[in-house]
């Protein structure tokens, strides 16, 4: 074609963007027709548009550039007249732009920030989900940018190079709010550095500027979520695999050129207050730079360089540029060089600066090559310092004998409060660390020293500290050392005058009858002398102790060399005594322990899961039996009915599951509760009690004026064990829950039940669960609560009730106004039954809770129930789990609370709402001011919905619990949902993501999400 000679030339085409073209480049279409032959001396204009959201490109010839042309979808658009990239956008999206989910790549992502420089609007870009590396930040760098609320920002693990720091720090340049700057956890070096450098120079408000993430100096702030579960054990795993690969590298790679950009700008800055370059590439010289910063600035509190990468260090001569510069430095308070390789030549250099520093409060030189020569250097020096409260010199080189003359230096200082000397050479430099710490807190103590070899002579340094300290409470963990009844009597001796609470452990040592004698001398609150050497006669010894000893209130005797395989938790008025299994507790430790519990101390007594086949104990004082999950025959039942009868206060007794309680258990257990007159619970749930049982207590009940609560689920009650207990609750006036789960066997069983209610005043809570009610069962249920008025609570789960059954209980509902708690879960109600049912519950005026899961309940059903929902003024708890509701029974029951303002909780679980159905529970949660319980568990959600639910959480202020598990969750949907925790406005304080494919990122996002939200 000979182009010279035409004289009007026009054409459009159009083509798709291939998918994974990272490095597109709009200009490079345009770059053949910006010369003179097409612009100037053919006039013919050709113009390129790449509509983002279609991905699709359209190069046309057009009379001139147009360049705000108003679209549908946004859309890059160059000419050939200017070159430069522009912009076009739906003018109803200014302030927040989703581009989410498409194909934009680096050159993309470049030309959208350069197009939207000049605007101030946008302050949300969404370009998660795309191809180009650089759409992350570019989205970070458009809100910081714009967004004149935002003041900290957390860029942890995103990936950031230095090429994308050059967004970031152009975006710095002109914002006036952000104070805090969290950058770990990335991959930026000494040219980001230089970038970030720049833009700071002359920045007024940054206060915390952090490169490397610090687990150490973290302070804990209250999060609104306290509770984040992200999945079961296999997700737990993945954020074990999260945490090790922060731990490995939660820093970036600035060395000492990135430190000297960052220092030299930071020289006059008048707002930093911490800088944090832990785990980098910092050397000496990276420290001599930062000396001359120190010696300058005005503002920096805390310097934390520890952990340096594997190549890279502080050593001696750093050390002595940092110690130079802190004789003059007057506020820094925290200097955190951990993990370097600092020696005693290094730890002179900061000694020296310590003799003139009045600032620093907080020196860490955790695992470095200091040795006892370097510690006594920094001792002598903090010995008249006034300022240093703490001094971490733990996995370093120190010796027992270093640590010696550690203690005689501190002895009369006051200032120093922790001192922490773990994991070196010398096992007694543990010892010394936590005699300093007895010595200085003023109000309680907690000192953890399992497993340090602690020896008897090693006791006596902590008793001294111990004898020469007034405080409120100690809790001091000695288990598994070495201390015998010498280090007993020592600490004993220390305790003596103390008139305060104290917890101590000395379990897995070597103490005997002598030091435990010791021990019971003081008043020691909680004493664990588990596995120490304890036998027979010392167990005797230890009962008669206890006769007279008034301080103890916890006593923990487990698995020492005393008896066979009993186990015993004995709570008495003033005392807990726990013997747990591998004791061989036989009938004569009984005896003593018998003699001990004669004084009527004893309030609560629990057996769990042992076999009693001994002699029992007389005691009058018993509130409160709980025997269940044993293996309880004919002798131990007799040895408990001697005990009932000689109690007058026992008010709730617990039999269930794994005993062995049949008719003649039963038996003695009823001659005993004949003589009680304060009896209120008895649960002998999942026994063999037959019918001759079930007589045995129908005479407990005839005459009991006290009994409130029976339960005798899953028993062998037949027919006439029924009439008997039956006609016995007839003449009862005080009987409130009967509990009879999976007893009932026949249609006869049921009509005695039912006309027994019928005249009966004082049944509130009656459970009908696992009986295979049907419908004709669920007509005399529904005749007798017709005009029933006592019974409030209604569990009638898990039998076989469907539409026709349903239709008598709405029959029944339409007159009885008693009921606040209905509870029909699985049966067989559709949403025929469902309709009859709504009807009904239309005028309800009482119904407070409505269990409707694992029914068959559909989008009609919703429909019905939702009539329900827009009168109901009582309805607080609605649970609708396992049923076959769709988007648009979420639709109906959404709607339908917008009028409702009462419901507080909402179980929608295991339904197939989808992202659409997911989109009316937004609408729902954006203007309701109830709800605060939201499951959407197993919904098939996706990608949409959690946009939806985010964007909608963002402007809730009531919802605190939401479950999100076993939906469609990747990492991009937890990253957004991250971003909704980070606001300090939601209110939530449990997500459930159980069962999500989060991986790695996701779980990071959200953890980090949880450090920064600080709503109480």
């Amino acid at each position: 074609m000979r182009l010279p000679l035409l004289n009007k030339f026009e054409f459009l085409f159009i083509c798709d963007v291939k998918q994974n073209t990272a490095n597109f480049d709009i200009k490079s279409l345009i770059l053949p027709f910006n010369n003179p032959f097409w612009v100037n001396e053919k006039r013919w204009l050709v113009s390129c548009d790449y509509i983002i959201t279609k991905s699709k490109i359209s190069l046309y010839t057009t009379p001139r550039c147009v360049c705000n042309v108003k679209t549908e979808s946004t859309t890059l658009q160059i000419s050939s007249t200017d070159n430069i990239c522009h912009v076009i956008f739906d003018e109803m999206a200014l302030m927040r732009l989703s581009l989410s989910y498409n194909k934009i790549g680096n050159d993309g992502a470049q030309y959208l920030y350069d197009a939207l420089k000049e605007n101030k609007k946008l302050f949300e870009l969404n370009l998660e989900e795309n191809i180009g590396k650089y759409c992350a930040i570019v989205s970070v760098a458009i809100q910081i940018r714009n967004d004149d609320s935002l003041y900290t920002t957390d860029l942890v693990s995103m990936e950031i190079g230095d090429n994308e720091t050059q967004f970031l720090a152009d975006a710095l340049q002109n914002n006036n709010t952000i104070n805090q700057l969290n950058l770990s956890s990335n991959d930026i070096g000494d040219i980001g550095a230089e970038h970030l450098a720049h833009a700071l120079q002359n920045n007024k408000r940054l206060t915390s500027l952090i490169f490397g993430f610090d687990y150490k100096y973290i302070q804990h702030e209250h999060y609104t979520i306290g509770f984040l579960r992200l999945a079961d054990s296999e997700l737990d795993e993945k954020d074990k695999k999260r945490k090790s690969r922060l731990r490995t590298w939660p820093g970036n790679r600035i060395g000492d050129r990135g430190t000297q950009y960052l220092a030299d700008a930071l020289q006059m800055n008048k707002t930093l207050v911490v800088l944090n370059l832990a785990y980098n590439q910092v050397g000496n010289d990276g420290a001599r730079y930062l000396a001359k910063l120190l010696q300058n600035n005005t503002t920096l509190a805390k310097l934390i360089l520890r952990n340096q990468r594997e190549g890279y260090s502080i050593e001696d001569v750093g050390a002595y540029y940092l110690a130079d510069a802190l004789k003059q430095n007057q506020t820094l308070t925290l200097l955190d060089l951990a993990g370097n390789k600092i020696g005693d030549t290094g730890a002179k250099y900061f000694a020296d600066a310590l003799e003139k520093n009045q600032t620093l409060t907080i020196l860490d030189l955790e695992s470095n090559l200091i040795q006892d020569d370097g510690m006594k250097y920094l001792l002598d020096a903090v010995k008249n310092n006034k300022t240093l409260t703490t001094l971490d010199l733990s996995h370093n080189q120190l010796s027992n004998d270093g640590a010696r003359y550690l203690f005689e230096v501190l002895k009369d200082n006051k200032t120093l409060e922790n001192l922490k000397l773990e994991g070196n050479i010398g096992n007694f430099c543990t010892v010394v660390s936590a005699t300093i710490q007895i010595r200085n807190e003023k109000t309680s103590s907690r000192i953890n020293l399992q497993s340090k070899k602690i020896n008897d002579d090693d006791v006596r340094l902590l008793a001294d500290a111990l004898s020469n300290t007034e405080r409120k409470s100690i809790e001091l963990d000695l288990s598994s050392n070495e201390i015998g009844d010498v280090g007993a009597q020592c600490l004993a001796r220390a305790l003596q005058n103390n008139k305060t609470s104290t917890k101590l452990s000395l379990l897995h040592n070597k103490i005997g009858i002598i030091g435990i004698q010791y021990l019971f001398d003081v008043a020691i609150s909680q004493l664990d002398i588990s596995i120490n050497s304890i036998g027979d006669t010392e167990m005797q010894q230890i009962f008669n102790l206890l006769r007279n000893n008034e301080a103890i209130t916890k006593l923990e005797l487990n698995a020492n060399n005393s008896g066979d395989h009993a186990s015993y938790y004995i709570s008495v008025k003033h005392a807990t005594m726990n013997i747990r299994r591998k004791n061989r507790f036989g009938n004569a430790e009984i005896k003593y322990l018998a003699d001990i519990l004669q004084n009527d101390k004893v309030t609560y007594f629990f057996l769990n899961e042992f076999t009693i086949d001994y002699d029992f104990f007389i005691n009058q004082a018993i509130t409160e039996l709980d025997l269940s999950s044993n293996e309880i025959g004919d002798m131990g039942a007799e040895c408990l009915a001697r005990v009932l009868q000689n109690s007058k206060n026992a008010v709730k007794m617990n039999i269930i599951w794994k005993n062995r309680f049949g008719d003649t258990e039963t038996k003695y257990l009823a001659d005993a509760l004949q003589s009680d007159k304060a009896i209120t619970e008895l649960d002998l749930s999942s026994n063999e009690i037959g019918d001759i049982g079930a007589g045995c207590l129908a005479r407990v009940l005839e005459n009991s004026k006290t009994l409130l609560k029976l339960s005798l689920s899953n028993n062998r009650i037949g027919v006439k064990g029924i009439q008997y207990l039956i006609d016995a609750l007839r003449t009862n006036e005080t009987i409130s829950r009967l509990d009879l789960v999976s007893n009932i066997t026949d249609d006869t069983d049921v009509q005695q039940i039912f006309n027994l209610l019928q005249n009966n005043e004082t049944i509130t809570e009656l459970d009908l669960s696992y009986n295979e009610i049907g419908d004709v069962e669920a007509q005399y249920l529904a005749e007798v609560l017709r005009n029933n008025t006592t019974i409030t609570v209604l569990d009638i789960s898990k039998n076989e009730i469907s539409d026709i059954g349903m239709q008598h209980f709405a029959d029944m509902l339409q007159h009885n106004q008693t009921l606040t708690t209905l509870d029909l879960c699985s049966n067989e109600i559709d949403d025929m039954a469902m309709k009859s049912l709504s009807d009904a519950l239309e005028n309800h005026t009482m119904l407070i809770t409505l269990d409707l899961a694992e029914n068959q309940i559909q989008d009609f059903g919703a429909q019905c129930l939702a009539r329900i929902l827009k009168r109901s003024k009582t309805l607080t708890t609605l649970i609708l789990r396992s049923n076959q509701i769709a988007q648009n029974g979420a639709q109906y029951i959404s709607d339908a609370l917008e009028h409702n303002p009462i419901l507080v909780t909402l179980d929608f679980g295991r339904n197939i709402i989808g992202d659409f159905g997911a989109k009316h529970i937004a609408t729902l949660l954006r203007n309701n001011k109830t709800l605060v319980n939201l499951t959407l568990t197993a919904n098939k959600i996706g990608a949409n919905g959690i946009e939806y639910l985010s964007d909608a959480l963002e402007h809730n202020t009531t919802l605190t619990t939401l479950d999100l598990g076993w939906n469609e969750i990747r990492d991009p949907e937890a990253q957004r949902l991250a971003s909704v925790i980070k606001n300090n406005k939601v209110t939530l304080a449990e997500l459930d993501l159980s069962g999500d494919t989060i991986e790695d990122n996701g779980a990071e996002q959200l953890i980090f999400a949880l450090r920064e939200n600080t709503v109480t």
